[in-house]
């Protein structure tokens, strides 16, 4: 019950009208975007920094800009701290969000609140996701961070509910067209 759609520039620069005419569909439980498909990431960033980093260690981690409300979404489970939120005006800039093969890699214990920096812009962690599939399924899974960027991000991800599917299509492309 996930539909994914290519966002057209018209619909990039005016996504936040579009999510919420989309929201006032009752059938529609959800909406997010992010740059890159959950199903395939291969963007990594090697400027990753924390305490306790050895200065000659060479890491890398993938990474996706996403939007809020990414891992309700796509019910990806937060296991420590919070998703981005929209009450929180400085996570667009400062907050990032590790998977659990990210905590490994730094060793940390409990990263909620910890610094990091990332493309050397500093913030602090502020959750973990659950392990995830990004690649197929024979890779391992690899360190991630996420970060919020709102206006970025060509993929809009729309949760719906399973009664009325046809309809609910149908009045979504109607909206879109």
């Amino acid at each position: 019950n996930l539909l994914v759609l290519q966002m057209s520039r018209k619909m990039q620069e005016g996504f936040e009208p579009l999510r919420n005419d989309l929201l006032n569909n009752p059938q529609v439980e959800r909406v997010t975007k992010s740059l890159q498909g959950p199903w395939h990431i291969g963007s990594t960033v090697s400027a990753v920094d924390w305490k306790g980093k050895a200065p000659d260690e060479k890491v890398s981690m993938h990474w996706d800009y996403v939007g809020y409300d990414y891992f309700s979404t796509l019910k990806m489970n937060i296991i420590e701290g919070r998703a981005f939120s929209r009450e929180f005006p400085t996570d667009p800039r400062e907050a990032y969000i590790v998977n659990e093969e990210a905590v490994k890699l730094m060793g940390m214990e409990s990263p909620a609140g910890k610094p990091l920096s990332v493309f050397r812009n500093q913030g602090q962690i502020i959750g973990v996701v659950k392990n995830f599939h990004f690649q197929p399924l024979t890779h391992d899974i690899k360190p991630f961070v996420f970060m919020l960027r709102p206006d970025s991000g060509s993929l809009v991800f729309i949760r719906i509910r399973p009664e009325n599917i046809p309809t609910t299509l149908g009045n979504i492309r109607t909206l879109l067209a």
